[in-house]
């Protein structure tokens, strides 16, 4: 075979560039890999499919879900729409019976105080005085005001 002088030279210096390139290139990869906590990229692209078909397998459910609820809100507003309007047919109240029981025991134990006094003070009053509004201050038992 004949070469032309240099030719070997030649092409063993570039196989020796390349080699100093694909070092590099290596070296430039593995402190990637270490500063981003990337161990292995076909590994990691692995993973990231995987995790990408779980999150779409998520929205699809997600969005079934989203469709049977709106179903399920519509059907219990048509149900709603049937029913007849309520109306209020009876208003209760509840009273504590034994302090209505109390008041109104106050209430007739006054009223008979407030008919004796009253008794007294017309026995005390002449018939002549109640009329003209006489003053009775000084009778006994009797309270202006």
């Amino acid at each position: 075979m004949h070469r032309a002088p240099g030719e070997f030279e030649f092409f063993h210096q570039q196989a020796e560039e390349y080699r100093k390139a694909l070092a590099n290139a290596e070296a430039k990869l593995t402190d990637f890999s270490r500063e981003q906590g990337v161990v292995n990229p076909a590994l990691e692209k692995e993973i990231a499919v995987r995790k990408l078909a779980e999150f779409e397998a998520e929205a699809k459910s997600a969005q079934a879900t989203i469709a049977a609820t709106r179903q399920s809100i519509r059907t219990l507003e048509s149900q709603l729409a049937t029913l007849p309007k309520r109306e209020t047919t009876k208003c209760g109240r509840s009273d504590n019976p034994q302090l209505m029981e109390r008041m109104k025991s106050k209430l007739l134990e006054l009223e008979l105080k407030r008919t004796e006094l009253l008794d007294e003070i017309r026995a005390d009053v002449p018939p002549g005085a109640r009329s003209r509004g006489a003053d009775c201050s000084n009778k006994p038992g009797y309270r202006n005001g």
